[in-house]
């Protein structure tokens, strides 16, 4: 059965830790992806304890195989991501999944930043083309903390494969993202971009991340996976512990486990919290509720539900005063700036980028199909309508 019918059956496990794993044989300043190549003997060996003790979807070591992060190693993306999966492969043996892990590239993306979201969609492409080739059944994009990113990465997925694609992101201890959007204002984006799933993993350890979960929970219709941390990690005698053990590890994760579909660990999990995760909660029900019925629109870090009182401003037309004039509605109350960029002939993605430079007040765009009918209006960074 593939993967994307088995999530829609029956509760999945994710393996746990691979850095963790890794600390013992990690040169200072080495590349965790680069003993894909140099040892891979023992990223099997990691991979096949983590399904001994239960897990039946396996991370790969390719968090941070990129183009960036590999600039300087001496070997390519496709080598490192190819080696990986071979890896993983080989000690899944049938007996697992093997979903390909897709981390951040440590770079903001536009407007936050200054990486244009193109060069940040084609970086993450060539890992995705690389994974998926190899023999990757699902593409985990993870630990993400910036929309922006998030929308880069889904993207080269979707537009480069046909495999599963699984989105979890990290929140600080108020419950926000690195660059300040909350729970909805992540839910509204990855599920407008067609995610198959959604999910937190990283943040600051299990116990805080519950109600971060609970609240996901209300906000979603899609399957959730939870992956948190064993608690915060403590450096002792040079070494890194977390202060959560798998027993207190696994009492919290049996509260979360009528909230998510697939469960697992990061920073600080082993094969031992992974078993005895997997043993107390691997007969527990999911909760049931009714889809969730709502329309969202949300620029980078702010989400606005339109049903719910929503202002509009006056529908405005681009000009070389549109910052002004946008800041204007803002002023004037409007909780959704309206740009009607029909018959607008310039690169009206540039123009949209303009505006989220001077306010993070969502954007709805009216405009005819062919003009939204490009990458830059997926999802819900921007927002269209067709027609008046």
């Amino acid at each position: 059965m593939k993967l994307i019918e088995k999530i829609k059956t029956e509760r999945l496990f994710f393996c746990g830790s691979m850095g963790t794993m890794l600390e013992p044989v990690l040169m200072q300043g080495e590349m965790p992806e680069l003993i894909n190549i140099t040892n891979p003997a023992f990223i099997k060996k990691i991979h096949r304890a983590y399904i001994d003790a239960g897990a039946n979807i396996i991370k790969t070591n390719t968090f941070g195989a990129n183009r960036l992060k590999l600039a300087n190693v001496g070997f390519s993306v496709d080598v490192v991501v190819k080696a990986a999966l071979g890896a993983a492969k080989d000690a899944a043996a049938g007996k697992a999944h093997v979903a390909m892990s897709v981390g951040s590239l440590g770079k903001m993306i536009q407007p936050v930043g200054d990486m244009p979201l193109d060069e940040a969609a084609e970086i993450f492409a060539e890992a995705i083309v690389a994974g998926a080739k190899a023999g990757a059944e699902m593409i985990l994009i993870e630990t993400m903390g910036d929309t922006c990113e998030i929308k880069a990465a889904m993207l080269a997925a979707k537009e480069n494969c046909n495999l599963p694609v699984a989105v979890t992101f990290t929140l600080d201890g108020q419950g926000k993202l690195f660059t300040g959007g909350d729970i909805l204002t992540a839910v509204s984006l990855i599920e407008d971009m067609d995610a198959d799933l959604i999910g937190l993993n990283c943040g600051f350890g299990v116990e805080q991340s519950l109600p971060q979960l609970r609240e996901l929970f209300e906000h979603t219709n899609l399957p959730i996976i939870f992956n948190p941390n064993a608690g915060l990690p403590q450096l002792i005698e040079g070494k890194t512990v977390f202060n959560t053990t798998p027993t207190e590890f696994t009492g919290y994760m049996q509260q979360a486990a009528p909230y998510a579909a697939i469960m697992g660990g990061c920073c600080g999990t082993t094969p031992e919290y992974i078993s005895e995760m997997i043993k107390s909660c691997s007969s527990a029900e999911l909760q049931k509720k009714s889809p969730i019925e709502r329309q969202i629109v949300s620029s980078y870090n702010k989400a606005v539900v339109l049903n719910e009182c929503t202002v509009f401003g006056e529908p405005i037309k681009p000009t070389a005063s549109i910052q002004d004039d946008v800041l204007d509605s803002v002023d004037d109350g409007a909780e959704v700036i309206v740009l009607d960029i029909n018959g607008y002939d310039a690169d009206a993605s540039d123009m949209l980028r303009s505006v989220q430079e001077v306010t993070n007040v969502p954007v709805a765009v009216i405009a005819d199909e062919e003009i939204v009918n490009n990458r830059h209006y997926v999802g819900k960074l921007y927002n269209y309508r067709v027609g008046d």
